[in-house]
């Protein structure tokens, strides 16, 4: 972004009302400011980050922001953000903000983040989290969390957290343990979630075995009735195959999106399809997703609808896109919309501000 570009970005992301919404807009800024401004920028992100109303939505804040300052001050502000995490009462959200601060962790802090998990009571969740931070450990003691991680999966009940821990697990575990993460994914009986854990462990297998799981999991995938989870699980199995294989996957799952009555599910589905595609299929894709977006009644949907899609437009067509689409948001819709865009894709930042402008702020009354 030009200078202008970015002064007027900046303003835009201070006018975000929400807290939240401003803090991780004004990190995502941060890196496009010059050096000698960027830490002035940080540090009102970080207070706006303090002063959010819950541990939570606060702890995620902080996360988009520690990795963006200079190293002599992020281990401050991670300390910071592992006492905001430990503070959260949803085991959940605790693991999941664990897990998104776990790139920057070393040393004390990452057996600190391990202590953490450790102490979560629901056992899904608290494999889930030990396996996603098992990945940063030294090699001969990740084997062992790995091995004690896959012990653990099978006692876990639930199948949802089953197949989550397994796909955070896939990328990490060869031989045995890969052949012990193959047999809890196929003991799940539920088709999508069992066709999601098997793409998760097909990409570690050798050449031989890899087309019989591909098999395995295509076929749980094209079982499931439900077309949205269909064209999730499909999704997720193509990018293991090649050539002809491939494209005949893609379509079964764009298929299967094109028949989901749920706007929002089929805008999501078609969103998650077209990174895959390429040319004009892709671009046909984007125009689909769009026009399901446009249905949906609901505002704060269409916007979160919105900003999953903007990053994947050209400018042109996003920017009119955009506008067109916030032009029927009610006055709250608008201004949720716009903290989704600011957050989800900083370089559109500057349109909140040229929402703003005397230009067009009588046709959005914002």
């Amino acid at each position: 972004m030009s200078g202008k570009q970015l002064a007027e970005a900046l303003r835009a992301t201070q006018a975000i009302g929400d807290e939240r919404q401003r803090a991780q807009a004004l990190a995502a800024l941060a890196p496009h400011i010059a050096k000698e401004d960027r830490s002035v920028v940080l540090d009102e992100a970080l207070e706006n980050a303090r002063a959010i109303g819950n541990e939570w939505d606060s702890a995620t804040a902080l996360v988009a922001i520690a990795r963006h300052f200079a190293n002599e001050e992020r281990p401050d502000v991670i300390a910071e953000t592992l006492r905001c995490i430990h503070a959260i009462n949803n085991e959940w959200h605790l693991a999941k903000a664990l897990v998104a601060l776990a790139p920057q962790l070393s040393g004390e802090q990452l057996a600190e983040a391990f202590q953490v998990a450790w102490h979560i009571d629901d056992e899904g969740i608290r494999t889930f989290a030990l396996a996603a931070l098992a990945r940063y450990l030294l090699s001969e003691a990740r084997e062992d969390m790995l091995a004690e991680v896959l012990q653990t999966v099978r006692t876990i009940g639930n199948e949802w957290d089953r197949s989550q821990v397994l796909a955070v697990l896939g990328p990490q575990i060869d031989g045995e343990l890969l052949a012990n993460g193959l047999e809890s994914a196929r003991a799940i009986g539920d088709e999508w979630l069992r066709a999601k854990a098997l793409a998760a462990l097909v990409s570690q297998l050798n050449y031989e075995e890899r087309p019989g799981v591909l098999a395995e999991a295509l076929k749980a995938a094209r079982t499931v009735s439900n077309d949205w989870r269909r064209a999730d699980a499909l999704a997720a199995l193509a990018p293991q195959l090649s050539g002809e294989e491939r494209s005949g996957v893609l379509n079964e799952a764009l298929r299967a999106a094109r028949t989901i009555r749920d706007e929002p599910g089929q805008a999501d589905a078609l969103a998650a399809l077209a990174p895959q595609l390429s040319g004009e299929e892709r671009s046909d894709v984007l125009n689909e997703a769009l026009r399901a977006a446009r249905t949906i009644r609901n505002d704060w949907r269409r916007a979160d609808a919105l900003a999953a899609l903007a990053p994947q437009l050209s400018e042109d067509h996003m920017r009119s896109a955009i506008l067109d689409m916030l032009a029927a948001l009610s006055r709250q819709g608008r201004r949720r919309g716009l903290e989704c865009l600011e957050s989800a894709a900083p370089a559109l930042a500057g349109l909140g501000g040229e929402l703003r402008s005397s230009k067009l702020s009588k046709r959005f009354a914002m």
